[in-house]
């Protein structure tokens, strides 16, 4: 039998909550704020929304939880923002350590935070709906990609009338609601670098929390605030697209602080800075389950891409640049979800021939792979049209586009001078296109002519530079690698010695310069493996050079896994497990890999099937981190679940995101991770035959 005196305090305990909201006196009495709550809390905003109001109903029961910092409610109708509203716990502490110095959080009730916060945002949601009535009835009615539809073809409802109001667009209106939990201090050493403040938060996955002293007087270099606090929900940074020093300054603007006070911010007796992590909750559609979003997406188990995901994914991608072409061929620029728009309008030359080159690799894939599938034949046929249309496009704009700056104006479709880097690479890809190609043989006068052009461009030196003058400036190590990378693929067609002559000299000359370091990666190794196929005269010193930079190759792969994210990060989300980093971080601060995971990628991936690169007892671990890898750049791809935002599903689904902070969609990044999740493919493919014709060895797992 219980205690009787322990059964007094606990109905004491509850009768004191119930008198109380939305504090508890005992911060044990609830658990911490999780999923279940939200998913509570957005049904019962949800229900709001369809009554009009929030007045409470009878069945309407608390939902008590600690570790709550506020609430934020966001109405949206296709990715237009329409109104939001939030409210803050009155009551929160300003850590969220749990030490025995710091007890948790006090228990609160999220109805009323919840209840305020759907407050402020139906009073914007009037203000908008008002204005919508009113420009129907002076205008011609609203586009549907500006305003809600009614719900039918009923009379508008009564202005005045604020519930029918809202009930009238409420079918159309989606609800996203984001539950800060308690925030946690930023505070930078005195001698800590101008972007060090950068690396102290996950953008998109932190959310932040500026404040300020109303009296400054022990602040004699702080200017007095307006605002006790700023917030910036990350959510709402991921729909702007904000970047993380966008997002500070944007804070001081809240607090209507100048930009010269930005060295202060973290800073011990500086503006205090919280960072926050939320739980984000929407509905994709509105007969959809919940579904809990981190960086604006569905999060992906952070284990290997499995081979059918695999698969699902290069078809998703194929499909996104099959959109993006028009019918003259040409490829769409970079798309902004949140804003619906494209700018530029149209993709480079570069990555209008990166996306061909990596529509071409697919084909090829394609019609091995899956010979005797009808389906397959169709999807083929869809991506041969395609081919054709963006190499035709390329010849016509390769033939009359002028490099560095022109004389005159620029011919169409492109709007400004390309520059010679660009013009070349462009060039180099169109040619590994059609040398990977024969069978586009109505292009072989396209094909000779670009390798001559590409060679014009060596000199004595054996590089590449932007003119045959000798005063010329060289290309870039990339697209030098690009180059010889093409000329490499025309040779193993050609056979041609002296193509083979021109290329050895010219990509030995690139490694140099490199200073041993694999030049313009994948680009660089790929050539080589290239080269190491065609069969090379004066075999002794052949196989000499490629002991060399077989070592040097080996080296770089083994760094660039030394640098792979394998395990959920302290600080910060788990959606980088795979990715990549391109450049050092600070220990402590979040991981930030970002799409040139996909660079990364093919190289490992080309590697694979290298027998001298990897050796077959460690192909298993790294075709594991190619898996791990592919995942990161599936969990950057836009699909439904990330859609909250997006004004145009179709122009979104699909796209890589640049890193998983910044939504902006661009052909180059996509026609890569194409390229590179076809490389895998092969790879498994090549690794599955081998196994098939060894029965008795046991079988390699896919990633």
């Amino acid at each position: 039998m219980a205690h009787p005196i322990r059964i007094a305090m606990l109905l004491a305990a509850a009768l004191f909550t119930a008198a109380t909201p939305p504090t508890d006196a005992n911060p044990l009495s609830a658990p911490s704020v999780d999923r279940s709550h939200a998913i509570r809390t957005l049904t019962l905003v949800e229900d709001w929304l369809r009554a009009g109001q929030t007045a409470p109903s009878p069945n309407e029961s608390p939902i008590n939880a600690t570790g709550i910092a506020a609430v934020r409610v966001t109405l949206r109708w296709s990715g237009l923002l329409l109104a939001a509203g939030q409210s803050e716990n009155p009551t929160p502490t300003n850590t969220s350590s749990e030490s025995p110095d710091h007890p948790p959080t006090p228990s609160v009730d999220l109805v009323p935070l919840a209840r305020a916060a759907t407050d402020a945002a139906f009073g914007q949601l009037i203000h908008r709906l008002r204005d919508a009535q009113l420009d129907a009835a002076t205008t011609t009615p609203p586009s549907a990609s500006t305003q809600p539809a009614p719900a039918d073809s009923a009379p508008p409802p009564d202005p005045t009338d604020h519930a029918a109001l809202i009930r009238s667009a409420s079918h159309s209106i989606q609800v996203d609601i984001q539950i800060a939990r308690t925030p946690d201090p930023i505070t930078l050493p005195p001698k800590a670098a101008p972007t060090d403040l950068y690396h102290q938060f996950a953008p998109g996955y932190h959310g932040l929390r500026m404040r300020a002293q109303t009296d400054s007087t022990n602040k004699p270099n702080l200017p007095p605030a307006t605002t006790p606090a700023a917030w910036l929900w990350p959510a709402d940074a991921l729909a702007a697209n904000l970047p993380p020093d966008r997002q500070i300054t944007r804070l001081l603007a809240q607090l209507d602080l100048p930009t010269d006070t930005l060295p202060n911010v973290a800073h011990r007796d500086g503006i205090p800075l919280d960072r926050f992590q939320v739980i984000h909750l929407t509905r994709p559609t509105p007969d959809a389950a919940p579904i809990e979003l981190s960086r604006g997406r569905h999060p992906l188990p952070p284990t290997s891409l499995s081979t059918p995901a695999l698969d699902q994914a290069a078809a998703r991608l194929t499909t996104f640049l099959l959109r993006r072409q028009n019918p003259q061929g040409q490829f769409a620029g970079t798309y902004h979800p949140s804003a619906d728009w494209y700018n530029p309008p149209t993709a480079s030359i570069e990555d209008s021939a990166l996306a061909v080159y990596a529509l071409a690799q697919r084909a090829a894939y394609l019609a091995q792979a899956h010979a005797h599938d009808d389906h397959a034949r169709t999807d083929l046929k869809t991506l041969e049209d395609a081919i054709g249309r963006g190499l035709d496009h390329l010849a016509h704009v390769l033939e009359t586009t002028p490099a560095s700056q022109p004389t005159g104006p620029a011919p169409p479709p492109y709007d400004a001078p390309t520059p010679a880097s660009a013009l070349a690479a462009a060039k180099a890809l169109t040619l590994l296109t059609l040398a990977d190609a024969p069978d586009h043989v109505a292009h072989k006068p396209l094909r000779d002519r670009l390798a001559h052009e590409l060679l014009a461009l060596r000199h004595a030196d054996a590089s590449f530079r932007t003119t045959a003058n000798d005063s010329a400036a060289p290309l870039s190590n990339p697209t030098q690698a690009l180059i010889t990378a093409a000329l490499a693929a025309l040779l193993e067609q050609t056979r041609d010695p002296q193509l083979a002559a021109d290329v050895i000299e010219s990509q030995d000359a690139l490694w140099e310069s490199s200073r041993g370091r694999v030049p313009g990666t994948p680009w660089g190794a790929i050539t080589e493996f290239r080269l190491r196929r065609s069969g090379l005269p004066d075999r002794p010193a052949a196989i000499d050079r490629w002991q060399r930079h077989r070592a040097a190759i080996t080296e770089h792969t083994a760094a660039l896994r030394t640098r792979q994210i394998t395990a959920p990060p302290e600080h910060g989300p788990d959606d980088v497990v795979g990715g990549i980093e391109s450049r050092p971080t600070p220990p402590d601060s979040p991981p930030n890999p970002d799409w040139t995971t996909a660079r990364s990628l093919a190289l490992l991936a080309a590697a694979l099937r290298q027998p001298d690169v990897v050796e077959p007892n460690n192909r298993i671990d790294c075709l594991l981190d190619c898996g791990l890898a592919a995942r990161f750049l599936t969990q950057l791809m836009f699909d439904e679940t990330a859609c909250y935002y997006a004004r145009n599903r179709d122009d979104a689904i699909g796209g890589i995101k640049l890193a998983p902070w910044d939504n902006r969609l661009a052909t180059g990044p996509a026609a890569m991770t194409l390229l590179a999740f076809t490389e895998l493919q092969q790879s498994i493919q090549m690794i599955e035959q081998e196994m098939q014709a060894k029965p008795e060895t046991q079988s390699t797992p896919a990633p």
